[in-house]
């Protein structure tokens, strides 16, 4: 009797706790939801979560905010969000850096990109380009390459932080030359291109939305799309694969993930928000002239495997380039 007065109670107690978090997953949201991104305030992450932050709000009838946590390849506003309530209402903007790259890169991350976080959905992908300087005598990869190969640290690359597609190519780029080059780390683009144009550094691979209104203006050169297949809005530039260097290829994907233990049945309701709101008119023509591919087609569970297939890929790429969290 006494065992089955025990397991009879914990049977209740299990059914209350299920109880319990169901009917907080049907009255969520009952308060303001918060984006926390990795990039800076002002640059094209920024402006488009908050655009589809806007879109989630009129859904959700709630607000919906976006904060910038910059800082370690993502590694600050990662914690932030790991430590949180698993409740859904603080959520991470994850990207390739801060859940893959990072996993090789950095022997002390304080986080796991896998067992701390419940995976919600990607959102979008930023495919790579490889910018130069405008005054930089270099006509393409090839010249860039053979102006490496000359002296040690004869060239220099700037990225948007450790990890990102600009520190893993140009990494990459420079274990091609067989020389090193100089590693620039910025906490954004936005301060990264203002170097650039201002020839403080010789390169950078980021997105269209980072190069491609300076290359429109005459101040930077795209030579080549660093991305599997050519940019749409550049369909004249060559990939690095075209080029001769396959490795160098980026998806800059950016996702959006919980802390680990949020319900599953609110992880779906934000996946399926997330997706509405990337859906939208509006947001789809801002994806499109920013050259942003929208993502959203991937399910919490399809998003968990395709983050951990990203680590291991990555992880041979990082080891590849011999870059380090310096």
């Amino acid at each position: 009797m006494r065992t089955l007065s025990v397991s009879s109670r914990a049977v209740l107690g299990l059914s209350v706790c299920c109880a319990v978090v169901l009917a907080h997953a049907q009255g969520f949201p009952a308060k303001p939801i918060t984006f926390v991104n990795q990039q800076v305030a002002g640059g094209p992450s920024d402006v488009t979560m908050r655009l589809i932050g806007h879109k989630m709000a009129e859904s959700m009838h709630q607000p919906v905010l976006v904060e910038s946590r910059p800082g370690g390849g993502g590694a600050v506003g990662a914690v932030y969000v790991m430590q949180a309530p698993p409740d859904g209402y603080t959520l991470f903007v994850a990207n390739v850096a801060s859940h893959a790259v990072n996993k090789t890169l950095n022997a002390k991350l304080p986080y796991d990109p896998v067992k701390d976080f419940a995976p919600v959905t990607l959102i979008w992908n930023y495919p790579s380009l490889l910018g130069i300087w405008a005054n930089n005598p270099a006509k393409t990869v090839a010249d860039l390459v053979a102006m490496a190969k000359k002296a040690p640290n004869a060239l220099s690359y700037a990225s948007q932080g450790y990890g990102s597609s600009g520190h893993l190519g140009g990494a990459l780029l420079s274990a091609a030359a067989g020389q090193p080059m100089v590693h620039v780390p910025y906490k954004g683009g936005p301060e990264a291109i203002a170097d650039l144009l201002a020839g403080r550094v010789d390169i950078f691979i980021a997105s269209y939305a980072s190069l491609g209104p300076v290359h429109k203006a005459g101040k930077v050169r795209i030579l080549a799309a660093a991305a599997e297949k050519r940019h749409y809005l550049l369909p004249d530039v060559p990939t690095m694969a075209e080029l001769g260097f396959p490795e160098i290829s980026f998806d800059g994907w950016f996702g959006v993930v919980a802390p680990a233990k949020t319900a599953p049945a609110i992880v779906q309701r934000l996946r399926d928000e997330l997706v509405r709101a990337v859906q939208h008119p509006e947001v789809a023509k801002n994806m499109a002239e920013q050259g942003i591919v929208p993502l959203v087609s991937a399910s919490p569970e399809e998003f968990g495997s395709f983050i951990s297939s990203e680590i291991s890929r990555l992880g041979r790429a990082v080891k590849l380039s011999g870059a380090k969290l310096e």
